[in-house]
């Protein structure tokens, strides 16, 4: 070896650690706190309880960049990207939802299992949500996490992939996460006890942005609290088609370039979810086709 540590090595740690020692003896003002185990570094910063985040955020960079300009010094480049800790939860929770696919196929999967392993991978998001929460004042890191929730619900709901984000999570009773991650936090600051107010305090707002969206899922869901607290209210994919209007429906399948005409089969208008739903004569037609599955389950 003419440079680095061996992996497994006797001596490896070793070297390690009096490369490292370095590190630790760096001063990063005072009253901070360096910390290691193996490989791995926690700074603590204090402050007194009158300082506002303004101070405690200028005593954080003025001591990672002491330590950043030591590890220059020494030959070595820090890596922000990987000091972020949402960018983790992001390729950690996109593997656990590449494995969710192959378990939970649009037809013959799973329809209330998918709901409990939701709840996993939203465990594995929020953990520790209360130390990193103001990370989500970012929009670039919310937004990172929303796109991990949408894959999420599009396998609940067996949603069809150009649904909107906003509808999708409705039908997949999965708020979005920056409410979950008040959530969370609301109730680690006033303790379990407060677990219901917190809940209703998410639905609220959850509500408020709804109210904003007038796209044709509205039409069946009016109120997220309703659809969220009624055990009879499921969707599967043939349910979702005719809640999103998105997939099976002429309009439809015409923006995205498939037919030729967005003309109804049956009729020679328009073929939109509200025509098939409640004008067409499909409703009357309980055939083989998918289109007229679609329309029979939701009238069932």
């Amino acid at each position: 070896m003419t440079y680095g540590f061996p992996q497994g090595s006797m001596l490896g740690p070793t070297l390690w650690n009096i490369f490292y020692d370095q590190i630790l003896r760096t001063d990063t003002g005072l009253g901070n706190t360096i910390l290691a185990y193996a490989d791995d570094l926690v700074l603590l910063i204090t402050a007194l309880i009158t300082a506002t985040y303004t101070i405690l955020e200028e005593k954080i960079q003025t001591a990672a960049l002491a330590i950043k300009n030591k590890l220059e010094s020494m030959g070595v480049k820090l890596a922000p990207e990987m000091t972020s800790h949402v960018t983790e939860i992001r390729d950690k929770t996109t593997g656990m939802i590449q494995h969710l696919t192959r378990i939970t196929p649009n037809i013959g999967g799973p329809r209330a299992e998918k709901r409990l392993l939701a709840s996993v991978l939203h465990s594995t998001i929020l953990y520790a949500s209360a130390i990193w929460d103001r990370s989500m004042r970012f929009k670039h890191y919310e937004n990172m996490l929303e796109r991990i929730n949408r894959k999420l619900a599009l396998r609940v709901a067996s949603a069809y992939c150009t649904c909107p984000t906003v509808a999708v999570l409705c039908l997949a009773k999965i708020p979005p996460v920056s409410l979950l991650n008040q959530e969370r936090n609301q109730i680690y600051k006033n303790e379990t006890s407060f677990r219901k107010k917190a809940r209703n305090m998410v639905l609220e707002q959850w509500q408020t942005r709804w109210e904003a969206y007038s796209g044709w899922t509205k039409t069946f869901i009016p109120n997220i609290k309703d659809w969220i607290e009624c055990d009879q209210a499921n969707t599967d994919y043939y349910i979702t088609q005719a809640i999103t209007g998105h997939e099976v429906f002429g309009e439809y399948l015409h923006r995205i370039c498939k037919p030729d005409s967005p003309t109804c089969w049956y009729c020679d208008v328009s073929d939109t979810a509200n025509h098939t739903l409640f004008v067409s004569r499909a409703r009357r037609i309980y055939g083989k086709t998918q289109k007229q599955y679609v329309v029979r389950r939701l009238l069932e």
